[in-house]
């Protein structure tokens, strides 16, 4: 069964692409990436972004 995207919400006028695949986000190859991903997301935000993908991975000691 492929996997089907959501629907996309954008402000003003950028232009959003996005890959179409499967979810990834507790496959531990790719915990680094995510972290690294995540910890650019807080310095430039204030916040960060998908806090519960990263305390699942902490569950699995991952992070």
């Amino acid at each position: 069964m492929p996997h089907r995207c959501g629907r996309w919400r954008c402000r003003a006028a950028a232009a959003v692409y996005h890959q179409c695949h499967p979810p990834t986000r507790l496959d531990p190859d790719r915990a680094p990436e995510l972290v690294r991903n995540a910890t650019t997301f807080r310095r430039g935000h204030g916040h960060w972004p998908v806090r519960g993908w990263l305390h699942d991975l902490h569950l699995q000691g991952l992070v």
